[in-house]
C-alpha cells in the first residue's frame, strides 16, 4: 500500500516508543507542591518564557542553562513561535564573549517539579533593555490570563506543532501546575481570581528594582553551584 504524501507523520522526528517513554519518564514532574497565585503566576511565566526559548539540547534537571535575549528582533510571544528571539544555552556569557546570542537575562534550571527557575534579578537591575522587553512580556502574560474560566483551562498542554523535548516539557509543565492547584485545592479558581491575588507579586519579581549590593544581585556569569540554589531564594 502507497503512503499518502499529504497524511501527516505524527512522529516526525523518527522517536520510537521506547525512547519517547523513557524521555517522557524523565521529564514527569516530580513533588509538584501546592502554591499560592503569586508564587504559581511565577513559575507559568518564568517557565512558558524558558520554553519559547529556542533550545538544541536535552535539559537535564538541575543543570544550569544561561537564557539570551536578541533585543534587535521584534516582539514574538507564545511557545509555537519557531524563534521568539530567545535562546538557551549551555555557554555562559563569560564563555560566549562578543560571540554571545544576545544579552544573558541570568542562569536558569529545570526544577524536579518541571518548573523553571530563572535568576534574572542581576540583570534586570543592570540592563534598561532588557527591563522593557520582560516588562511587555509580563503585560502580555497577565493580559491572556484575564479570562473566564478557571486557570487550570489556561496551562500548557501537549502541542504537537512543538519540537519535541519542548513538547515533552510543556505537557510536564502543565501537569506540574495542575497538580499544584489540586494540592492547594485551587483548581476551580477562576484565571481572573488568580491574577488579583497574584499579578502583583509577580510584578515585584519579574521587575524587580535594583538591590543593595551583595544582598540580592549576583552576576548573570556566575560559576555552576554558585549561585540560585540557595534554599529560600526566590528566583523567576
Amino acid at each position: 500500500m502507497t503512503r499518502d504524501p499529504l497524511t501527516r507523520n505524527p512522529n516526525p522526528q523518527g522517536k520510537g516508543l521506547v525512547p519517547v517513554l523513557a524521555h517522557w519518564h524523565a521529564l514527569r514532574p516530580h513533588g509538584a507542591a501546592a502554591k499560592g497565585p503569586a508564587e504559581l503566576l511565577l513559575d507559568l511565566f518564568a517557565s512558558t518564557l524558558v520554553l519559547s526559548a529556542r533550545c538544541d539540547l536535552r535539559p537535564v534537571v538541575g543543570q544550569r542553562y544561561y537564557l539570551y535575549c536578541d533585543l534587535g528582533r521584534d516582539l514574538e510571544r507564545g511557545l509555537d513561535k519557531d524563534d521568539s528571539g530567545w535562546r538557551l544555552s549551555l555557554i555562559s556569557p563569560a564563555e560566549w564573549g562578543e560571540r554571545a546570542p544576545g544579552r544573558c537575562l541570568g542562569p536558569c534550571w529545570l526544577r524536579e517539579d518541571m518548573t523553571w527557575a530563572l535568576d534574572a534579578e542581576a540583570s534586570l537591575a543592570a540592563d534598561a533593555g532588557l527591563r522593557e522587553r520582560v516588562a511587555a512580556l509580563v503585560q502580555d502574560f497577565l493580559e491572556r490570563l484575564d479570562v473566564d474560566g478557571p486557570l487550570e483551562f489556561q496551562l500548557p498542554g501537549y502541542h504537537r506543532e512543538l519540537p519535541y523535548y519542548r513538547r515533552l516539557l510543556a505537557a510536564g509543565l502543565g501537569a506540574s501546575l495542575r497538580q499544584s492547584l489540586a494540592a492547594a485545592g485551587a483548581s476551580a479558581v477562576p484565571a481572573r481570581e488568580t491574577l488579583r491575588l497574584g499579578a502583583a507579586g509577580l510584578r515585584r519579581v519579574a521587575l524587580t528594582a535594583p538591590q543593595p549590593p551583595g544582598e540580592h544581585a549576583k552576576p548573570c556569569d556566575a560559576s555552576p553551584g554558585t549561585t540560585g540554589d540557595t534554599p529560600g531564594k526566590q528566583p523567576l
